[in-house]
């Protein structure tokens, strides 16, 4: 998944490096776990300016990302990551790559977030 940033920046997770090998026996709970992590990169530059988006812990594959209301600053690019066992969705601002903020933390699955006061 893609998930758009601000300007040229985007979005996407890329399996752990620190993890194990994917292999046939291990992949299907790969689907489910928090062993992914965000990376940042321009679009048009993809592979010169990948790089991992630090401060933030490995997370589900299951993700979304764009922008929302958000209440006092207006229009905001987001990442939610998705936690195991999906009981939990953090939204975080990825205006800045490089440090991205946490907005709140849902309860719960969140598939898509269109303004938040």
């Amino acid at each position: 998944m893609v998930v758009p940033g601000v300007g040229d920046t985007a979005y996407s997770l890329v399996y752990g490096e620190n993890q194990p090998e994917i292999t046939a026996e291990n992949q299907g709970g790969l689907y489910a776990s928090e062993v992914w992590e965000y990376w940042s990169y321009t679009l048009g530059d993809e592979v010169a300016t990948a790089k991992k988006v630090p401060g933030i812990g490995l997370a589900t594959p299951y993700a979304t990302g764009g922008t929302f209301e958000l209440a006092g600053e207006g229009e905001v690019s987001f990442a939610a990551l998705i936690g195991e066992g999906f009981g939990s969705t953090v939204v975080y601002n990825t205006a800045d790559p490089a440090a991205w903020e946490e907005i709140t933390t849902i309860s719960g699955f969140v598939i898509d977030i269109q303004q938040i006061n």
